[in-house]
């Protein structure tokens, strides 16, 4: 009689995560605001597809506006006042920012200043040494989450390195 309670438990527990990774799902598209101060709505509009955009990273998604994401999370049922389906977003990975000829494919990650040299460490621990015309500018945002794209190059005195074309703060906390 013990293990049938026991068996029933596990029968709910393992009908219940089937029934939550049906919903979780993902949406590749471009980040954009729609509606006027105060009432913007953060959306994200593939060809097919719009949704705005709920959950824990829509500070960070809200300063990558034009870029193009691919989201993790769940669709909902509900319609926003904007007549879309809302999309509460998980997890989010940054594909490219800008487009045509100007399209980059840039790092996530944060910056860090060690004895007078100034470093960007990947999300991924990756850490490449920041040259160029940009560095100064860039020592104004130690410990800030952001993105960086540019050339990536390999010495065996620097070890990798990136040279900003563009970048831009995703999340000023540090």
């Amino acid at each position: 009689m013990k293990y049938k309670g026991i068996f029933s438990v596990l029968i709910c527990c393992l009908l219940l995560s089937s029934i939550a990774c049906a919903w979780s799902s993902s949406l590749t598209g471009k980040l954009s605001l729609i509606g006027n101060e105060p009432f913007t709505r953060l959306v994200c509009q593939n060809k097919t597809e719009r949704y705005m955009l709920a959950g824990e990273y829509l500070h960070e998604l809200k300063n990558l506006q034009g870029a193009t994401v691919k989201l993790s999370g769940s669709k909902t049922k509900e319609k926003s006042p904007y007549e879309m389906f809302i999309f509460k977003v998980t997890n989010y990975e940054l594909l490219y920012v800008g487009e045509g000829n100007s399209k980059l494919k840039p790092l996530i990650g944060y910056l860090e200043l060690k004895e007078q040299q100034l470093y960007f460490k990947t999300m991924e621990h990756k850490t490449y040494l920041v040259k160029g015309a940009t560095t100064e500018h860039l020592k104004e945002y130690p410990g800030m989450k952001m993105w960086i794209a540019g050339k990536i190059g390999w010495t065996w005195w620097d070890k990798w390195s990136i040279t900003p074309e563009a970048f831009n703060v995703i999340n000023p906390q540090k």
